[in-house]
């Protein structure tokens, strides 16, 4: 929190008296406001970023990007037989990354005055890689038991919004925005597995792709303002 204190007091300084805080060679970083009113990140992204090409116009991207992994490990399930008790060990891993790119043209509709309606429209695209794996070894078997599953999936398509921007300070405005997208996915999966009783690995892959369309609920945002020169 103390960074973004930080920010609101350079953005606060860093324009004259005379000067808009929107415009030709004007930059500012969008971050979003949750219901407890903490800020998070932007459209998903790990920054928002917005130029001004004009006094009506303007461009924002955003890039985001996510990574997760896992690993549970049950060892030491011992299960019982009448005439040959033994051991399993299961181990379970997966490995997942998110990336996203997106951009934006926007136009603002009223380029003066303290509450600016706008919209925009700009490419999107996607990356998502999943990886997943079982190995079972039991005390029995001559060989373990393996599972395993990587996929990659691809988004590519367009994305609008429309929104209102109401300049509460000059450096500081506060967002209410509404976003829909469409976009084309393909998704490539493979499942490769080899059982204990055949060490020999089997492949079988598959791909498919759809259409989604999703729309988002309205966003309450808010954006810093700083001058990127002298323009």
């Amino acid at each position: 929190m103390k960074y973004i204190c930080i920010i609101i007091v350079i953005v606060t300084f860093s324009f004259g008296s005379d000067n808009p805080p929107y415009g030709k060679g004007s930059g500012s970083l969008q971050f979003r406001l949750d219901e407890n009113f903490s800020i998070s990140n932007y459209e998903g992204a790990l920054f928002s970023y917005q130029y001004g090409l004009s006094e009506s116009t303007s461009i924002r991207y955003g890039v985001s990007f996510d990574a997760f992994t896992s690993k549970d490990d049950e060892d030491d399930n011992q299960y019982i037989d009448s005439d040959d008790p033994h051991l399993i060990d299961e181990l379970n891993r997966r490995n997942e990354i998110d990336f996203q790119l997106w951009c934006s043209y926007i136009r603002f509709m009223k380029p003066s005055g303290e509450i600016v309606l706008y919209y925009g429209f700009g490419p999107i695209f996607s990356y998502e890689h999943d990886y997943r794996k079982q190995t079972i070894e039991d005390s029995s078997w001559d060989n373990d038991s393996i599972y395993q599953s990587p996929s990659n999936t691809y988004g590519l398509g367009l994305h609008s919004i429309l929104g209102i921007e109401w300049f509460k300070h000059r450096n500081i405005s506060f967002l209410f925005e509404y976003g829909c997208r469409i976009e084309y996915i393909k998704t490539l999966y493979e499942q490769e597995y080899s059982d204990h009783y055949n060490a020999d690995d089997r492949i079988v892959s598959r791909d498919y792709s759809r259409i989604d369309f999703s729309a988002n609920e309205v966003k309450l945002g808010i954006s810093f303002y700083f001058k990127m020169g002298d323009e």
